[in-house]
């Protein structure tokens, strides 16, 4: 049994058998209100607070029937490899459940019992990019080729055709979510504002009633894929560069990337702690690593394979803990950062791309293909 120093978490590793066709067809749902543009005024609204919604335990949803190709048989290893054709680019544990998101279908694991979900299953796609967890427990997924999102319901799946009609006709569920993505929506517990990125590359903000929209004009990069609300209120978003502004602001600062990173494509994930500052992990063609920007004082502070080994060659994705404990996901190794220590990794001799702990405290690992 390996374990990580000073965590207390058991270690094992997921890849996912997907090499499943599945077919196509994409439900829809219209509606929602209309958007309002933000241009520059001298005085921006003030935000909206609505009470935080209770949450409740979700009831166990109904699985589909599982094809034989799709069941895999577990030993008693403590660390278990597997091998795919997909990536596993995102993880959740929700109750005895663990979900796995990957290009090849949304796989679902209970204790060595495999179900994929694709279209034939009511998904708009199968490749599946990211994965949230409302306030009531219900499991939402994104796509990377198709706009909307789709959530786990006690019928089945619904998915909603756009975005803006899953945040305005989900609006009290997605508040205060359990768990969220910064591809997809997030919020700070003190704020009736949920933001996402467009897949224009703008982002937006809706307060319940009306929607935001902030770009160029507003003094953001284009092509933002990633946004990220700190617990003070101050909201970032990443693309072709960096923004940030304190919400309910219209004029954001932007900056640029670190000089090590060489295009937008390589900036993989972005998280915010609880000072406000922006993480970022990127994965280049030959070097990647952590980043962080410090606001104060405009500049960038970088963590590389080359000036710390602990780090990983490339970096695919992070985690920041609520005791401060930053995880980093990589090439070869998993990192981790507790406050006022030094980083120290975990050789894995694999690609990691993300990780979930589940009920009893085992980490499991996505890998690459």
């Amino acid at each position: 049994m390996r374990s990580l120093p000073s965590s207390c978490l058991l270690l094992s590793v997921l890849a996912l058998v997907l090499g499943v066709c599945l077919g196509c067809g994409t439900p829809g749902h219209q509606g929602g209100p209309t958007e309002v543009v933000a241009t520059p005024r001298p005085s921006p609204a003030a935000t909206a607070t609505p009470p935080v919604p209770t949450p409740v335990v979700p009831t166990p949803e109904p699985a589909p029937t599982e094809t034989p190709a799709n069941r895999l048989r577990l030993d008693d290893a403590s660390v278990q490899y597997w091998s795919d054709p997909n990536s596993i680019h995102d993880l959740i544990s929700l109750g005895d459940t663990l979900w796995a998101a990957s290009y090849g279908g949304l796989v679902a694991w209970q204790r060595g019992t495999f179900t994929i979900y694709g279209m034939q299953e009511g998904l708009a796609s199968q490749a599946v990019q990211a994965l949230a967890v409302d306030n009531l427990g219900r499991l939402w997924v994104s796509y990377a080729d198709v706009d909307g999102y789709s959530v786990q319901t006690d019928d089945g799946w619904l998915h909603y055709a756009t975005r803006r009609d899953a945040i305005a006709g989900e609006y009290a569920h997605l508040l205060n979510s359990r768990r969220t993505h910064p591809r997809m929506w997030t919020n700070r517990p003190e704020s009736g504002w949920l933001w996402q990125p467009r897949l224009d590359g703008r982002v937006e903000a809706y307060d319940g009633t009306r929607w935001r929209v902030y770009g160029t004009e507003n003094g953001l990069t284009l092509g933002n894929r990633f946004v990220a609300v700190a617990q003070g209120g101050r909201v970032w978003a990443v693309g072709d560069g960096i923004a940030y502004a304190e919400e309910g602001e219209l004029w954001w600062q932007d900056h640029t990337f670190f000089s090590e990173i060489e295009s937008p494509e390589d900036v993989t994930d972005i998280s915010v702690d609880s000072a406000g500052t922006l993480w970022m992990t990127f994965a280049g063609a030959e070097l990647g690593g952590l980043i962080r920007f410090d606001p104060a004082a405009q500049r960038w502070e970088g963590h590389t394979h080359e000036m710390n080994p602990a780090i990983p060659t490339r970096a695919f994705g992070m985690e920041i803990l609520s005791d401060g404990t930053l995880w980093v996901m990589g090439e070869g190794r998993l990192s981790y950062h507790a406050p006022q220590r030094q980083f120290r990794g975990v050789d894995l001799e694999i690609t990691v791309l993300s990780t979930a702990t589940d009920s009893q405290g085992q980490t499991w690992i996505g890998t690459q293909e």
